[in-house]
């Protein structure tokens, strides 16, 4: 399972909100929904992200082991 919590933790920690993602880096406003549900997004994205912020990748994604069904 894909998880985004270390990039809101990351927004937190610098004092930004989601909407920083749409109006300073281009993200659209339909990826930040599909990172807010913890959906895929494309390598891409999260380069720009990366870039952005200047960070590596661990800093803004965890993968998480999906519970047995």
């Amino acid at each position: 399972m894909i998880s985004y919590n270390p990039l809101w933790h990351l927004l937190i920690e610098l004092g930004k909100e989601r909407k920083h993602l749409n109006e300073e880096i281009g993200i659209h406003w339909s990826t930040i929904k599909r990172m807010k549900n913890n959906e895929s997004v494309s390598a891409d994205t999260l380069e720009k992200i990366c870039l952005h912020f200047d960070v590596p990748i661990e800093k803004i994604i965890e993968i998480k082991k999906s519970p047995s069904i």
